[in-house]
């Protein structure tokens, strides 16, 4: 499940800012997961994406995979 952790501003809105875990999930699930929430955007802050969890959830494979899914995907680990 994501979390709320937090609340930015973004021209003038309260947009919430969530917090998951990868772990034991696949590709697939992450996605039906972005979707449920209406993520459009993952910010990566792992501080080693491309070895870190399933392959299909490493930093090069989302970096891919995700914009084709309708999501941006942005690095900041």
């Amino acid at each position: 499940p994501t979390t709320p952790r937090a609340t930015t501003v973004n021209d003038g809105m309260a947009v919430p800012i969530l917090t998951l875990g990868a772990e034991g999930r696949d590709y697939p699930q992450l996605v039906h997961l972005l979707r449920r929430e209406s993520i459009q955007c993952l910010v990566d802050v792992r501080p080693q994406p491309e070895t870190s969890g399933a392959e299909g959830l490493r930093r090069g494979a989302l970096e891919t995979a995700l914009p084709g899914d309708g999501i941006r995907y942005v690095y900041l680990g």
